[in-house]
């Protein structure tokens, strides 16, 4: 092999990795719009985002939620200002469910039904 062509193969091989890495930053941008929620067995409710932070604000959008149910007797229950949103697991269900949801401006509130006191709140905004 010539210099040459060891050249344009490093040349080639950067530019691979360059666009391989401009691709992994979308896909960043995307799972940030990605929330995962879940209820323990003792009615402990969360919400996170992608990174594995609390949610306390958002801006309004699309989202792809994912719902972790853990417990027989408790559920996940998210409840928005109008035009109100309103999801829930039911109580003796367990398992994983995905939700879409656009959230507009607002205060949404999450508990457990059967725990109320847990309640926990998080703004969208514009």
């Amino acid at each position: 092999m010539t210099k040459v062509h060891v050249a344009f193969g490093f040349a080639a091989l950067t530019a691979v990795a360059a666009l391989a890495a401009a691709g992994e930053g979308r896909s960043s941008t995307d799972a940030s719009a990605n929330l995962f929620a879940s209820v323990n067995r003792a009615g402990h409710v969360s919400l996170r985002d992608a990174a594995g932070r609390r949610v306390t604000s958002i801006p309004a959008g699309a989202y792809a939620v994912v719902v972790r149910d853990g417990s027989k007797h408790q559920n996940f229950h998210l409840v928005g200002p109008k035009p109100s949103v309103g999801k829930r697991t039911g109580v003796k269900f367990v398992g994983t469910v995905p939700w879409t949801l656009t959230l507009s401006a607002g205060t949404y509130r999450y508990y457990s039904d059967k725990t109320p006191a847990g309640l926990k709140t998080f703004r969208v905004q514009e």
